[in-house]
């Protein structure tokens, strides 16, 4: 019979066919007048197929949740799976259950457990009621023979790990910019893995998501400190700063008004100048901390006709690269996101230099070129890629100081730049813009 059984189970359907083999051996014989014989002996069956009867049993019970009815027995479950009580209890038994008992018990304390875990207000009563106990004495006999403890002494140790878990995974991250785009997408992002998160705007915004905003202008120091002791005070530390506010204003480096380039740089450069500077202090007293300074590609490759942009980017990246070798022995680390293009309010909010659309021998160029930027920015990435990004390096204990996001023949070609000609390079660069 062993020797059948293996020949079935080189397929599903021979499982099938198997399991159902054993079902009709293991059914009771009648004699003519319809009384029962003795039950016969167990026939061999492969560790395959009772293995197979188990998982049958363990998702029958456990999807129906059965285990919570008070009146469940073992003829109840042995009619419903065509199998005789013999071949029942041999199952029960292989898979280290004393009895039938046995077993509907470790499936109401495993659903005790979850109950323990997600209810903290539930008196031990209602879990037992709810587990299917038919009363709390058996319940807590029946937990503490498993476990080793009562049920409210793993509660107890349950809800202390938990909290000792949040104190050392949860931390309070400042963002610069997060009333839309890349400052929102990720903040919220960060609330939902359980982080507490403030959020800065020049204007004010309601709180959203879980987000705390403070009204905030990176390019005024005063107001910078102000939202920082708020923090401190609320909080007592800040442990990471993601430095993300900032502006794009195209247009000719020629025409560009003394007014544009001071707002382009102050914002952009001298924003995360006066973040770092502030938080820096707090950071150096808890020697601990992490500095995520948002930079560009345009960082790494200057665009035409928005020159000042990656020259505040560019600023950036010196800037962080100095300051990750000076406060390194606080325990702080310094690190770069370099996004390529995303679909943000970026292109929407970019300012344009009226002087470079009227002016004849550029405004051609610039007007090409401008339209393949917006298009190249409304096809890239989401913003979650970057969110998710970050949330993966605020986890790690050895961060990459350069990290590039956003799509993929722009992340390839700034790794390939290093290796490529320069001419070369700047030759894509201009057919990319649509430059004559």
């Amino acid at each position: 019979m062993a020797g059948q059984i293996d020949e079935l189970l080189a397929s599903h359907d021979s499982l099938l066919k198997a399991k159902e083999e054993i079902r009709t051996l293991s059914t009771p014989s009648l004699e003519k007048n319809n009384i029962p014989q003795e039950e016969p002996p167990l026939t061999d069956a492969t560790e395959t197929v009772m293995q197979a009867l188990f998982e049958e049993l363990d998702t029958l019970v456990t999807k129906e949740q059965l285990f919570l009815n008070l009146d469940i027995n073992r003829d109840m479950l042995t009619k419903r799976m065509h199998i005789q009580k013999n071949v029942f209890a041999q199952i029960i038994q292989l898979y280290g259950h004393t009895n039938f008992n046995g077993y509907i018990n470790n499936k109401r304390l495993e659903y005790s457990i979850r109950l323990l875990k997600d209810y903290h207000n539930y008196t031990i009563q209602a879990v037992a009621n709810d587990s299917g106990f038919n009363n709390v004495r058996t319940y807590y006999r029946t937990f503490r023979e498993k476990y080793g403890m009562s049920p409210a002494e793993y509660r107890d140790t349950q809800i202390n790990n938990n909290k000792k878990r949040t104190m050392h995974k949860q931390s309070v991250i400042l963002i610069t910019g997060a009333s839309s785009g890349f400052g929102k997408t990720t903040a919220t992002y960060l609330i939902r893995k359980g982080h507490i998160v403030y959020g800065t705007s020049r204007k004010p915004v309601d709180d959203a998501d879980g987000t705390r905003m403070l009204i905030m202008d990176v390019t005024q120091p005063q107001s910078i400190r102000q939202a920082v002791e708020q923090i401190i005070v609320e909080q007592g530390r800040i442990d990471i700063l993601i430095n993300n506010a900032g502006l794009g204003i195209s247009g000719a480096l020629e025409l560009a008004t003394d007014k544009e380039i001071k707002q382009q740089m102050d914002t952009n450069f001298m924003g995360v100048v006066n973040m770092c500077k502030a938080v820096l202090p707090e950071m150096r007293k808890a020697r601990k901390g992490l500095i995520i300074n948002i930079s560009s590609i345009g960082g790494l490759i200057a665009v035409p006709f928005q020159g000042y942009y990656s020259a505040s980017k560019f600023a950036v990246e010196g800037f962080s690269e100095a300051l990750l070798h000076e406060v390194r022995p606080f325990g702080i680390q310094v690190c770069l996101v370099e996004p390529g293009d995303f679909r943000t309010n970026f292109t929407a909010n970019r300012n344009v230099s009226e002087a470079t659309i009227t002016d004849p021998d550029y405004r051609d160029n610039f007007i090409r070129t401008m339209t393949a930027i917006e298009m190249m920015e409304n096809g890239g990435a989401h913003p979650d890629k970057l969110a998710r990004t970050i949330g993966k390096l605020i986890k790690k204990k050895r961060l990459p100081f350069r990290t590039k996001t956003g799509p993929v023949e722009q992340v390839l070609f700034t790794h390939l730049r290093q290796w490529l000609p320069e001419h070369l390079v700047f030759w894509i660069v201009r057919k990319g813009y649509a430059l004559k």
